[in-house]
């Protein structure tokens, strides 16, 4: 559920906790405080966001992959990658991912495989890619559960991703405008507002389900997925 103020309403009292001394004068980059308030409103959705324990936005994407096609790109919004699966009628496999260094030690020359359904994947922060292997030898549905970075504002009826934490949103930017206008006392004070409501608000995606209980199981770092000729799969015949 989103937020309940607009990115106008928001911008107000902003500016309303800035201006108590009349501070509405241009800086040394010939802004205002009004012309400022909607990046430091984005840069308070940002910071909540970069908080681990405040990983709220969870998403689901869903792709087709093309025959023979190796590298695909992330979803813009993607945050974090909770699991990609890919489905082929009923089959459904969890993919495994595989770091690009041990990749690369392991299959140096992934394209003289045979294509096949893809058991794996190889991401690439710096392109924002990822790439299947095998090479999908047909066209297979990809889903993927990640967490998102939050929509940023951009006209005056947008509101917040975030369930009740418009103050919070409110509070940081606040911080980021005395920051600006290189009052660091009262940055500080408003940053503590907006640590402290942020900590009360606790994380509303997971309590809000409290009948969910965690449960320790063993794991591995290198899960095998025997589908077909699997005594042909390099990872595979690495741990035997």
């Amino acid at each position: 559920m989103p937020g309940t103020l607009t990115r106008l309403q928001m911008e107000g009292e902003v500016l309303d906790n800035l201006v108590r001394t009349g501070l509405l004068t241009l800086r040394g980059s010939g802004s205002t405080l009004s012309s400022r308030v909607q990046t430091w409103l984005n840069r308070a959705q940002n910071k909540i966001a970069r908080r681990d324990p405040y990983d709220l936005l969870a998403n689901i994407s869903t792709a087709s992959t093309t025959i023979g096609q190796a590298s695909y790109q992330f979803p813009t919004d993607i945050r974090s990658l909770y699991t990609m699966r890919v489905e082929n009628g009923l089959q459904s496999v969890k993919l495994i991912l595989v770091q690009p260094q041990r990749f690369d030690y392991l299959v140096p020359k992934p394209n003289e495989i045979t294509t096949n359904m893809p058991r794996y994947y190889i991401p690439y922060k710096t392109r924002d890619c990822f790439e299947l292997f095998p090479i999908p030898d047909a066209v297979y549905t990809l889903r993927m559960r990640y967490s998102a970075w939050p929509t940023a504002f951009t006209d005056d009826t947008s509101v917040s991703d975030y369930t009740k934490l418009d103050d919070v949103i409110i509070y940081y930017a606040t911080m980021y405008g005395f920051m600006w206008l290189q009052e660091l006392k009262d940055s500080r004070f408003w940053q503590v507002r907006g640590d402290e409501a942020l900590q009360e608000a606790g994380n509303p995606e997971r309590d809000a389900y409290p009948d969910w209980t965690p449960i320790a199981q063993g794991f591995s770092t290198n899960p095998a997925s025997p589908i077909g000729d699997y005594y042909n799969d390099p990872f595979i015949k690495e741990n035997p």
